[in-house]
């Protein structure tokens, strides 16, 4: 007996603990949920404390969580939601015996799960963030600008300091700089920006150059590029901008304003006493400061004249002072009228002129003074190195790569000096203020060695007279509407003379070029010229010959004395034939036959004799090429030619058939070329590539060897209908420079890339894929991505493929992490876009952009239990049905989509729902008609 109850005693210890613990939920499940209750609203407590430090205070909407921040709110509002269901479910729960007890099986449940959930809720209080939980705003962005007021001017000095101490008043709010043209206003304003770099004045500086030609899209895109904001073709940008604004303390610059706009329809907030910020303004006249409701207007005044005599002589130097120049050079001074513009150029230009005649015509001509030219005007940089180098302003160099090199460096030079300035597009356009242009083409026009006669884009119907033109070195009579010209003119210092853009211009006189042995650049272009005289070919000296665009050209004059051409334009003109004599042009550096209609043959040994051609152009112009099995047929040209010029670093040529490739002929040459784009076949209306050193094969059925050793060398690649062709990996395996990628119009291509086709350090510079109607493909990518591999992909863009049901897989999705854009669209059978339930956290970390559109079976995008997208902007979907949820995409600023299907949208809660209705946008159709 005493054995059966030692072991009734141990069986009993052993079995208690665990069914105590089980009798625990039942008993104890209130005071379970109480604890649970209070370690909850701890933690809800500590949440809104962090969130405190996102939203609150003057930089509100300016700070952002930490990412570990971010993570542990995320936890801990699920588990406050779980505890929030287990407290409902309590109170909901079956009762018998009157209520007196619970149903056993519900306490229990319940009791567990509070005591699972508490466990929880201790590990997440035990992992609150520590230290800094949100990271503050980047400190204040001001670019610096070249340029700084000269020294010793008391006027412009005082005026400074009047424009700063607006800045410190809280009634200045909009701050008008007025004044004439050249008179510094710009120069003020750069001296302002500057003062404020380094400072906290204001969260951001925002400078824009405004000019004559007011552009709302303009003013706004500069402004949200130095905002760093992503605009959507066609959106409206005022809301995007305004809502970026609105939390910010900024100073907006707007540079040369010539007629008022309203600033907050252009989504610019207007400054007051709770934001601080400011706005200056510059320009010429005191309506447009009156129209834009100033409060406060501050006149630039002129330089006194002991300032501008002080000015000109620092700029003009020592020969100012000298005893027979000095009463001319100040009265010179004097006739710059203040304009700081004006002192500094003309100054510049009178350094060390030390005979008094030249200070007497520089006189005669201010006094005269030139016509004011529409300012502003931009220009490409590549297009005034090009005419540079024409005009042998660039010398010295081996080539056109080192001329480039030598003319930007010479730009540079030239904008330190103020006299061009950046062009709108920024880096790659320059421009030149109205007063520095009129004022060069004073000076060049009194100029004892060459003059100039500048008469542009002044509507000029009939050519100045014939005697003008006899002393001239350089003549410009472009964008006009000259009909005629002189029949015989004098010309014998003339070097270029440009007459483009003279749409009404159809004949040239036959003894037009018969005195003008010195002319070197001769730009007839986008002129209605039908032929070119005989006399042409006394142009000995001739360098330059521009005829693009000559759509009426048919027939020229030969050739074979032209020998010093080096650079020849006969692009988009009408010619069927080169001229007679052209294979003789052994100087010639650049050749441009491109988008020639007519021209189907180029003679045999004509382009192989063209030793020094560093730049051929044949695009869209269908040249019969011969082939290895065709050799030079009926005495055609051939691409072996091509290759043997061995200076060619620009070449550009479309190719009817892939056959002409046959053989690689430029097997050694492409590391020499620095560009090139080459097009097989014909019908290249659809193209989005863009950029140099592209390829596009339109309807190829094979690829022999010379075709893949060109794609290997491509940075764009397109392919257009080439049957045959299943994987883009196939023939693109080996490409370690693509970064863009179009495929169009294909059957039987399930896949894109398959990795396992795929060489070493291959593809992992692609910026930019477009893949449509592709109506086999069933995934974008086959087999593991290599590590590197689409880390640079920045945009997505999918249509038509009707087999593909899911864009990306998990393993897929991880690795873009660089992506920006991402457009799906008519799609019929896609489901979602990243596949599975399980996915890595922050997929997608620098998306800014999402467009879905007809995909009429999308049901998710991905799965909404992942925090992912964390930077995503704007998202548009249209005609998506079956989507019923979104992501919780935290940062989001726009979401577009019809009414109707906005309105079946399923939320979490409510808060979700009402943070969302504040970003959502109607679609709004076009009505029928």
């Amino acid at each position: 007996m005493e054995y059966l109850k030692d072991h009734v005693v141990e069986i009993i210890q052993w079995l208690w603990p665990p069914l105590a613990k089980q009798l625990d939920y039942v008993i104890n499940a209130e005071a379970h949920l109480e604890a649970l209750t209070r370690a909850a609203e701890e933690i809800k407590c500590k949440r809104k404390g962090i969130q405190g430090n996102d939203i609150d205070g003057p930089l509100k909407k300016r700070r952002k969580l930490t990412h570990q921040a971010a993570l542990w709110i995320d936890d801990s509002i699920k588990i406050e939601k779980e505890v929030d269901s287990i407290k409902s479910e309590f109170e909901q729960r079956p009762k018998f015996f009157n209520g007196l007890w619970s149903n056993y099986f519900s306490r229990y449940r319940l009791g567990k799960r509070a005591v699972r959930i508490l466990d929880e809720v201790k590990d997440l209080n035990e992992k609150t963030p520590l230290g800094e939980v949100a990271l503050s705003p980047p400190r204040p962005t001001v670019t610096e600008k070249q340029e700084s007021l000269p020294p010793g001017q008391s006027t412009s000095e005082h005026t400074l300091e009047e424009i700063w101490q607006c800045l410190q008043d809280e009634e200045s709010r909009i701050i008008c700089v007025y004044g004439m043209g050249g008179i510094g206003k710009t120069t003020l304003m750069k001296a302002i920006n500057n003062r404020l770099v380094g400072t906290q004045d204001f969260d951001t500086v925002l400078w824009v150059t405004v000019s004559k030609e007011l552009k709302i899209e303009r003013i706004q895109k500069e402004i949200g590029n130095e905002l760093n904001l992503f605009f959507i073709d066609g959106e409206q940008k005022r809301d995007k901008l305004f809502t970026t604004l609105k939390d910010m303390k900024y100073m907006l610059i707007l540079d040369d304003l010539w007629r008022d706009f309203d600033l907050e329809e252009a989504g610019i907030p207007l400054p007051n006493v709770q934001n601080r910020c400011k706005i200056a303004i510059t320009t010429r006249f005191i309506q447009v400061s009156n129209a834009m409701e100033a409060d406060k207007h501050i006149r630039v005044k002129t330089l006194t004249s002991e300032e501008s005599w002080n000015l000109f002589c620092d700029k003009a130097g020592d020969v100012a002072r000298l005893p027979g120049i000095q009463p001319l050079a100040e009265e010179v001074a004097n006739e710059c009228g203040g304009l700081p513009l004006a002192i500094i150029t003309v100054g510049r230009a009178m350094r060390r002129k030390d005979k008094k005649e030249l200070w007497l015509d520089a006189l005669r001509a201010l006094r005269g003074s030139a016509p004011e030219i529409p300012e502003d005007y931009n220009i490409g940089i590549p297009k005034l190195l090009k005419f540079w180098t024409m005009e042998g302003y660039i010398d010295n160099v081996e080539s056109f790569e080192d001329a480039s090199n030598k003319g930007h460096a010479v730009i540079e030079r030239i904008k330190e000096a103020c006299l061009l300035e950046e062009g709108v597009s920024g880096d790659t356009h320059v421009k030149m203020h109205d007063l520095i242009r009129d004022l060069a083409i004073w000076i060049t026009s009194t100029s004892q060695e060459l003059k100039f006669l500048v008469r542009a884009r002044m509507e000029l119907k009939v050519p100045p007279k014939e005697e003008m033109w006899e002393e001239m070195g350089r003549i410009s009579l472009m964008s006009n509407e000259i009909e005629e010209l002189p029949m015989q003119p004098n010309c014998h210092k003339l070097v270029s003379l440009l007459l483009r853009k003279n749409a009404q211009l159809k004949m040239i006189p036959n003894n037009f070029f018969d005195f003008m042995p010195k002319l070197q650049i001769l730009d007839l272009s986008y002129t209605a010229i039908e032929s070119l005289p005989m006399s042409l070919s006394l142009l000995v000296n001739l360098r330059a010959l521009i005829l693009k665009r000559c759509r009426s050209l048919v027939e020229l004059p030969p050739f074979k004395q032209l020998k010093e051409l080096e650079f020849v334009d006969l692009s988009w003109s009408a010619i069927s034939n080169l001229p007679e004599g052209f294979e003789n042009l052994g100087k010639l550096k650049q050749l441009d036959l491109s988008n020639l209609d007519c021209l189907i043959s180029i003679p045999h040994n004509v382009l192989s004799r063209l030793s020094r051609l560093e730049e051929l152009r044949l695009l869209k112009t269908y040249i019969n090429w011969s082939t290895a099995a065709e050799p030079q047929v009926i005495g055609d040209a051939s691409l072996e030619e091509v290759a043997s010029l061995t200076r060619l670093s620009t070449f550009d040529i479309t190719i009817p058939n892939i056959d002409c490739l046959e053989h690689d002929v430029f097997c050694q040459r492409w590391s020499r070329f620095r560009n090139f784009a080459f097009h097989v076949g014909y019908d290249w209306v659809f193209d989005r590539l863009s950029g140099d050193n592209s390829v596009r094969i339109h309807e190829c059925h094979h690829f022999p060897p010379g075709s893949k050793v060109m794609i290997k060398h491509a940075e764009g690649l397109s392919f257009v209908g080439c049957g045959g062709l299943t994987r883009v990996s196939q023939v693109a395996g080996d490409s370690k420079n693509l970064r863009q990628l179009q495929v169009y119009r294909f059957n039987g291509m399930d896949c894109v890339i398959d990795w396992t086709e795929v060489g070493e350090g291959a593809l992992q510079q692609l910026e930019w894929l477009y893949l449509d109607r592709l109506l086999d493909l069933e995934m974008l990518f086959r087999g593991k991505v290599p590590q590197g591999s689409l880390q640079n992909l920045r945009s997505i863009e999918v249509s038509y493929c009707e087999k593909l049901r899911c864009l990306f897989s998990s393993s897929v999705a991880e690795h873009l992490d660089g992506l920006r854009e991402l457009t799906v669209g008519s799609c019929d059978e896609m489901v979602e876009i990243v596949e599975g339930d399980t996915l890595p956290d922050n997929l997608f970390p620098q998306l800014r952009r999402l467009r879905f559109e007809r995909l009429y079976k999308l049901t998710r995008i991905m799965s909404s239990t992942v925090l992912a997208a964390m930077n995503l902007q704007e998202m548009e979907l249209f005609r998506c049905p079956l989507l019923k949820k979104l992501p919780l995409f935290t940062s989001i600023q726009k979401i577009k989509g019809e009414r109707d299907w906005w309105a079946a949208l399923e939320w979490e809660n409510e808060n979700t729902k009402s943070l969302f209705q504040q970003k959502y946008h109607q679609w709004n159709f076009p009505q029928q008609t």
